[in-house]
């Protein structure tokens, strides 16, 4: 694949034309500079950082991706997946992914890679059986998929130490593309609307640095030089200007007036409306719901957990796909992806209810059968009870029946023995004798 997009500024132009061959759009290094756009700022994923909702949105998901526990499973059934903790490469992401660092920066580093850039690159080291056995961060600037010849087989470029790396030996987590390899960077192909964010920031700054109140025009008797007027004004900045010393009370010289009333309030200039929106366009540059920028004023949704179910399903669950395919085929013999074996993330702490709401769910849920006690007390972070103590039991209520057994009739309970008549005791020496009589009567 040919390079795009990272020369210098003096063969960008080429390098432009030849991309749009290729159906896609120059990405410039964010490490270089660029055109700057309508705004006029210069946007780079270097100087997309400096925007507050941009800085926010990349945060936001790269943290909350690298702190999903990722590992191993095994597929049991067509649904059902149960941990699989003997793959060697567990430890990678569970303790330590090289001897520099630790898991949770490598992911959260390469997520933020693959927001800025378009593309996140890991270099994977192998032991003498394919094994991976360390994993490195490459510089996504300096990292580029190409082939040999243009339509040869594919290998990753390091242009900064001129290395050559196999495919298999690098995991290549990209955004959205059209050629199936190379994502877009969302920081390029937004930059208009993330230099107008820029530009609103640098303007408040400006604002508020350069603000001198009161505002207004002073007049003199006569024709003041330029050097009059600049001395005078650097006097008058020097008293007034900056927020610490607004509405300090203003004493002229001799024969000079003030006019005030020449002011620009934020208002006017709709820097407010113009900031807020801001934060909602970064939202839909990544796909955020707004209330994860701190911005409430779209938040319609009834509790937490439905805040956290959309986020999880617009936002996380789509990078968290695309990571778990990588890592399937380039963390993974064949001969694992055969057995089931498969990486996921684990997306339960996001899933988690309100306590009244969780509570119901694991009576439903133990009701049905479908859970055990040990299955309640794990979720919940708690030590099992244990099968001595029927912890492992899955019940149900007694009054459900099979479903073939529907509509039935029950079956009649067979009769029981019933006890033999005793005899009638014989009257008493002096018992009435009508009494008797009529007893008698009754039995014929």
């Amino acid at each position: 694949m040919k390079r795009y997009g990272s020369e210098l500024v003096k063969r960008m132009p080429r390098a432009a034309s030849r991309s749009s061959r290729q159906g896609r759009p120059p990405q410039p290094s964010g490490f270089l500079i660029g055109s700057p756009v309508t705004s006029g700022v210069i946007v780079t994923p270097q100087t997309a950082l400096n925007a507050t909702p941009v800085f926010n949105a990349i945060d936001v998901i790269a943290t909350d991706l690298a702190s999903l526990p990722l590992s191993t499973y095994r597929r049991a059934g067509r649904y059902a997946r149960v941990p699989a903790p003997e793959v060697a490469a567990n430890d990678l992401f569970a303790l330590a992914p090289n001897e520099e660092g630790n898991a949770f920066r490598l992911r959260q580093a390469v997520i933020g890679h693959v927001l800025l850039w378009g593309n996140g690159y890991v270099e994977i080291i192998r032991n003498g059986r394919g094994q991976p056995v360390r994993l490195y961060p490459l510089n996504p600037a300096t990292t580029q998929p190409r082939r040999e010849s243009g339509t040869g087989p594919l290998y990753y470029q390091l242009t900064d130490v001129d290395r050559k790396l196999r495919p298999e030996d690098v995991l290549h987590f990209a955004g959205l593309g059209f050629d199936g390899l190379v994502g877009y960077s969302v920081i390029h192909m937004c930059r208009a609307g993330i230099g107008l964010t820029i530009a609103a920031e640098e303007f408040g700054g400006s604002f508020f640095g350069n603000g001198a109140v009161p505002f207004g025009i002073i007049e003199t008797p006569k024709k003041a030089s330029a050097a009059g007027q600049q001395a005078l004004r650097e006097a008058f900045y020097q008293v007034h200007q900056g927020t610490k010393n607004a509405h300090h009370l203003a004493i002229l010289p001799e024969g000079m007036s003030w006019k005030g009333g020449i002011t620009m309030p934020l208002e006017d200039a709709q820097f407010l409306e113009t900031r807020r929106f801001q934060v909602l366009e970064v939202a839909r540059m990544f796909r955020l719901p707004p209330h994860r920028l701190g911005d409430f004023s779209e938040a319609h949704l009834n509790s937490t957990e439905e805040a956290n179910a959309q986020y999880e399903q617009t936002t996380l669950l789509g990078w968290a796909i695309a990571a778990e395919a990588e890592l399937d085929n380039k963390l993974l013999f064949a001969a694992e992806r055969e057995r089931g074996l498969c990486w996921m993330h684990n997306f339960a702490h996001l899933r988690r209810a309100n306590t009244a709401t969780r509570t119901a769910y694991y009576q439903v849920m133990r009701n049905t059968g479908a859970l055990s006690a040990d299955d309640i007390r794990i979720a919940e972070g708690m030590d099992p009870i244990g099968p001595d103590k029927g912890g492992d039991l899955y019940v149900v209520q007694g009054q459900y029946l099979p479903l073939d057994q529907i509509g039935q009739q029950p079956a009649a309970p067979s009769p029981s023995p019933s006890p033999s008549p005793s005899p009638s005791p014989a009257p008493k020496a002096g018992q009435n004798g009508a009494s008797h009589g009529l007893d008698l009567a009754a039995r014929n």
